[in-house]
């Protein structure tokens, strides 16, 4: 366990305070698995959809970040509430903690506690030390949020072996690719990883994810609402080399893609959405196979797929973690 000696807990509640730790910060969050314990994409979101004043909560040890919590402050009905960035955009959040440094991670919801508003984290990873918080005379309460669902791709895992326990897969595979030939298109399967990439395809994935939203609406990453936030992370992300497009382009034009980040040794399947008037093809599927695939080549030893307990994500997962909600207040 890492000493408090020295130990230092700094809060950020402004955007230069938080880029003067984004440094530290990004060293730690790409040991760990969240999408939003990554800085360039809380702090994209912060930008273009946050609310009140941030309150990203630091340990420093030295000149390293060995803990963090990605949080912000806004009123809620004239109450202070603590949230995770990302909040109501599929987050599942955790306290970034480096190996060892447990009593850090301690520090630090301390210090948030101390703070004295509620807590109103919704899709944890964890329980985020609750034992001290009702010790700090604080009512916790604790549900379940949602089902992950994750791919585990290392060890001797291959793409052949992976599709070969799973015939109907494989079979849908095929017959996807059939049906595209058969119909005179060209397809072609690509993964992007450049700000510059990104930018170029970017009215492609506005296209496809507003025609798809019209279809089954969701969450439109790319529209009105949410498109400064999803144009700001693909960049942000390229330029830190997080970022992992996958696009399935049928003739010229791009008819599926998953968005996909890279942190922790995973990637995290976080948006993907396909044309509908492609869907007799199975695109879906066609991007999903280029995602494992990538994660196995890449090499990554898991996909983790995010929150959402959809049909599809079970005929491809190997295992599945839940998040929970916690409310805690004085």
């Amino acid at each position: 366990m890492g000493g408090s000696i020295d130990l230092r807990i700094v809060t950020a509640s402004t955007p230069e305070q938080a880029r003067a730790l984004q440094p530290g910060w990004d060293a730690l969050a790409t040991t760990q698995r969240d999408v939003f314990g990554l800085p360039a994409v809380a702090l994209s979101w912060w930008e273009h959809l946050g609310k009140g004043d941030l309150h990203v909560v630091a340990a420093i040890k030295g000149d390293s970040v060995v803990a963090l919590a990605p949080l912000h402050q806004r009123r809620l009905l004239g109450v202070r509430t603590l949230r995770w960035l990302g909040h109501g955009v599929g987050v599942v959040g955790g306290t970034l903690v480096a190996a060892g440094h447990e009593d850090a991670s301690s520090a630090v919801w301390r210090e948030i506690a101390a703070n004295g508003a509620v807590l109103d984290l919704v899709g944890c990873r964890a329980e985020p030390g609750t034992g001290w918080l009702e010790a700090a005379k604080r009512h916790v309460v604790v549900e379940g949020c949602d089902v992950c669902h994750v791919i585990d791709t290392g060890g001797d895992q291959d793409v052949q072996r992976y599709f070969a326990v799973r015939p109907k897969l494989a079979k849908t595979l095929r017959r996807s690719e059939r049906l595209i030939a058969a119909a005179g298109h060209r397809v072609r399967i690509e993964t992007l990883t450049t700000a510059d990439e990104a930018r170029f395809v970017l009215p492609h994935l506005r296209r496809v994810s507003a025609a798809a939203e019209a279809a089954q609406p969701r969450f439109d990453l790319f529209g009105p609402t949410f498109g400064a936030f999803g144009s700001a992370m693909l960049t942000a992300l390229a330029s830190h080399d997080q970022l992992r497009l996958m696009l399935v382009w049928i003739d010229d034009d791009v008819a599926a893609f998953d968005l996909c980040l890279q942190s922790g040794g995973a990637l995290l399947n976080y948006y993907g959405r396909y044309d509908p008037a492609f869907a007799r093809f199975s695109l879906g599927s066609l991007s999903q196979r280029e995602v494992v695939r990538h994660a196995i080549e890449g090499p990554f030893d898991q996909v983790d797929l995010l929150q959402g307990d959809q049909p599809y994500k079970r005929r491809w997962n190997t295992g599945s973690y839940d998040t929970l909600d916690v409310l805690a207040a004085g």
